[in-house]
Parts: C-alpha cells; structure tokens; sequence
C-alpha cells in the first residue's frame, strides 16, 4: 500500500487550486494508492466526506505553527520565525521531514511518498507499483539521466518521490539526524531552499549537500538501500508543461503548448485514468507547474455543488492550448 501526501497550508482548496481537483479525481480512480492531505487548509462543505473521496483519499488538520514545532524538536534548536516567510511555499521544504515528524499518520503503509498537489496520475500508476522492482526497492527514482550533474546526483524529486517506509526508518532517518547541520540552514529562513530537490542556488537552494538527494546519496551507501528508476517500472514518462511558462515568452512553442495537451479522466466500471501527451502517447502523470502561474486553467468548481458533478462525471475531458489553457467537457 502506497500513501502519497500533499502539503497544503494556508490555502482554500476549491478558491485556490483551480488544478486540485483533478488530481483528486485521478487519486480517486487508483487501486492501491490513497492520499493524505496535511495542512490547515479548509475543505470546500460537503466534499470531505464525498464516497468517491472518503475512501481514497483523507485528510489530516495541522498547523503551520505544530509543523514547525516538531521540526524544531526534531532539529533540537529553533527555525525560522513566521515574521521570516513570504509565503506558503516553504512547506516544500518539510516534506522529507513529514514521516518523521507524523509517524502514526504512516502506520499502515509499506510506502510513502509526497506528491505536489498540481499533478495529474494516470492509471498505468497502479502498474508501476505492482511491479517486483518497484516492492523489492528502498527508493524510486523518477529524474531522468539527463538531469543528472556532475557536482551531484539529482536523486529527489520535489514534485514527487516514494521511498519504502522500513528503508526511511532504518537508513533514512539516522542519516537525516546525523546531518542536522544543513538542516539547520535550510530552515534558518522562510524562503523556500528546494531541500527536496538538490538544493539547486537556481530555485533559492543552498546546494546539493543542503538537500535531500544529497541525504539518499549518503543512504545509498549502505548496501540494504536499492534504488529503482521510473524507466524500468513503466514505459511511459511523466510530463510537464513548463514550455508554457508565462514568464519565458521566446521559449513558449504555441503549437507544443500543453504537453498534458489531452487528459481524459474515465471514472466508469474500471475506475481508469488515460493521459495522453500533445502526439497522444500516454503519460505516466503531467506536473501542471506553468498552466497554474499563468492562470490560464479554467476553474469550473466555483462551488461545492460544481466540484461534486464533476466528481460523480463518468467522463471528463480536458484540452489545452496556448490561447484558451485548460478547457473542460463534462460528460454525465
């Protein structure tokens, strides 16, 4: 049993994140995978305990001042001030910490892993971790060669990553106490440090060895920790649609925008999730990091009552373009 969690804190679900609900309809559709939202955000009324949710997917009230509290009493000395934070992103940050932090929230899983909350996960999911690599591995890792660097291997994925619970507290967790110094840095300050990336100084890091895959690199030492890459569990690949950038206009490539181009949600007899990618190759899961900033995803769950048809939908369609973002057709 795989437990994905998402950090959400300071934030209205249904206002906020026009994105989150398809990725809780595509976590609803998943056989052996459920999903812990924690954080302090406020449900939308009379979604929380909706059937098709209830099951799959549950949710854990925390406050921003409780996490920093046990993250402090974990690091045995003081973090930031709130005084210090911009915004709620520097919940990235605390995520390798979560299971450490909420054991007793994990108890039942034999994996655990975080998921940002605007990702959508198609079915071929549930083949990745029925698969003997993925249930005989420490820790699965979804970067692909290509991003690895020569000052250190980019072995954490901010977006996602799964790690076996035994692995993390066994290996994991003494290496995570042992290195509590660069810990210290990288909660000294609010602003986000990528610590579950590899610390990159691009995206405000502290560099590789203030960062979780410079933790998993250590762990990797030991010879009971085995790593498992995506491309050896599944033949699709995970996209994103970061050619849609707002913020890069030569880079944007009109035709190509939307590399999540087609995503057809099916919740039928089969409870199955397609994605397919612009050349309608199917996807593993789509990361909707840029169609968010540029505010070009429309939003039809105003209201509870809208995000509950769109829950019950058999069929639910979404195209993307350069011009018009996400487009919806529901199917009743």
């Amino acid at each position: 049993m795989l437990t994905l969690f998402a950090l959400a804190f300071g934030r209205n679900f249904l206002l906020d994140d026009s994105y989150f609900p398809w990725m809780v309809k595509s976590i609803s559709c998943l056989k052996d995978t459920s999903l812990l939202i924690i954080g302090d955000s406020e449900w939308p009324h009379g979604i929380k305990d909706h059937p098709i949710l209830s099951s799959k997917i549950t949710f854990s009230f925390v406050k921003w001042e409780d996490l920093k509290n046990k993250t402090e009493y974990f690091l045995n000395g003081e973090i930031f001030s709130d005084d210090k934070i911009s915004d709620y992103s520097k919940a990235s940050d605390f995520k390798p910490l979560i299971p450490a932090l909420f054991p007793n929230l994990f108890s039942s899983s034999e994996f655990i892993g975080w998921i940002d909350i605007d990702l959508i996960i198609g079915s071929d999911f549930d083949r990745m971790i029925s698969h003997s690599d993925f249930n005989s591995s420490s820790y699965i890792q979804f970067i692909d060669t290509h991003y690895q660097g020569s000052k250190g291997l980019k072995l954490s994925f901010s977006p996602i990553s799964i790690i076996n619970k035994n692995a993390y507290n066994e290996i994991i967790l003494p290496v995570l106490k042992r290195e509590r110094m660069p810990l210290y840095a990288v909660f000294k300050y609010g602003k986000v440090r990528n610590y579950s990336g590899w610390g990159a100084p691009s995206w405000g890091g502290l560099g590789y060895k203030h960062s979780f895959s410079y933790i998993i690199s250590l762990a990797s030492a030991n010879p009971l920790f085995t790593m498992t890459h995506i491309n050896s569990l599944s033949p699709y690949h995970y996209l994103s649609d970061h050619i849609c950038n707002p913020t890069s206009p030569s880079k944007i490539i009109p035709n190509k925008c939307g590399l999540c181009e087609s995503v057809i949600i099916s919740y039928k007899a089969d409870s199955s999730v397609s994605l397919r990618s612009h050349k309608k190759n199917p996807v593993l899961f789509c990361h909707l990091q840029s169609s968010k900033k540029a505010n070009s995803m429309i939003n039809p769950f105003g209201n509870p009552e809208s995000l509950q048809t769109f829950l019950e939908a058999k069929k639910v369609t979404v195209s993307s373009t350069y011009s018009y973002g996400l487009v919806v057709h529901t199917n009743l």
